[in-house]
């Protein structure tokens, strides 16, 4: 695995972390900004991090309701797309208390490298069937 995947996996594991248990500083500092949202429906741009928040708080709570305590990135493609930016798809698949899969998502994101430290510039949910 090249050295940037491994990172790579590591800011998703990181980001998964802070996604399930509600640590708000650590998900709102893994974005760059301004960042995007796109879907079929249409783009929303996150200016700041407060953006991010209001955002993620719907997933935070379903999480919550779901009783999802882990988030699990797998990497199903990694493309660099020059010297500081990647394309990453990922699968997310959480699991309960008891360790069973609730369900999995997939989403591709565009991450940008800067200073050392990996920022999802846009994320893009992918259609699973």
């Amino acid at each position: 695995m090249p050295s940037h995947q491994t990172e790579l996996q590591q800011f998703f594991v990181d980001y998964g972390k802070a996604l399930v248990q509600g640590v708000v500083p650590s998900m709102t500092s893994s974005y760059a900004y301004p960042s995007a949202v796109i879907t079929g429906e249409g783009s929303i741009v996150v200016l700041s991090e407060g953006d991010i928040h209001q955002a993620l708080s719907g997933a935070l709570e379903q999480y919550h309701e779901q009783h999802i305590v882990e988030a699990i990135p797998c990497i199903d493609q990694c493309m660099q797309i020059d010297k500081q930016l990647f394309e990453v798809t990922v699968t997310w698949t959480y699991r309960d208390r008891s360790e069973a899969d609730i369900s999995t998502e997939s989403y591709r994101y565009f991450i940008r490298k800067s200073d050392g430290i990996h920022l999802i510039a846009a994320t893009i949910p992918i259609l699973t069937r």
